[in-house]
């Protein structure tokens, strides 16, 4: 049990860092467009400056669906992370139960790195 709480505070972390570098991306991303607005109030329009413009834009396009993409497969990773805890549980719960009348609790083997536990929860 202790490696399955170990595991599920791995994917927390794993998590809260997508969490962080997301917010720190956006952060990024909400600078450049302030700073392009405020250029832009001061009356310089000339085209190579709405082709600059225009650049930023399908750049930060771009740059968005990339995030997007990666938050994406982060998620999958961490639902296969999930799925793969649920059987390492579900098959330490199986082999935990007592083989003998009157084995205590305390006394219970954890079985999560024999080849059984391989081949059924990674097969």
């Amino acid at each position: 049990m202790e490696e399955l709480r170990e595991m599920m505070r791995s994917l927390l972390q794993l998590q809260e860092a997508g969490e962080q570098q997301f917010a720190r991306e956006e952060e990024r991303r909400l600078r450049r467009q302030d700073g392009r607005l405020a250029g832009g109030l001061t009356g310089a329009g000339s085209a190579a400056e709405a082709s600059e413009i225009l650049a930023e834009n399908q750049r930060l396009v771009q740059e968005q669906k990339e995030e997007q993409l990666w938050l994406q497969r982060e998620e999958e990773r961490k639902a296969e992370a999930l799925r793969t805890v649920g059987k390492m549980a579900a098959h330490t719960q199986k082999n935990n139960k007592p083989r003998k009348p009157g084995v205590k609790e305390s006394q219970l083997l954890i079985i999560a790195k024999t080849p059984e536990f391989v081949r059924e929860v990674m097969g």
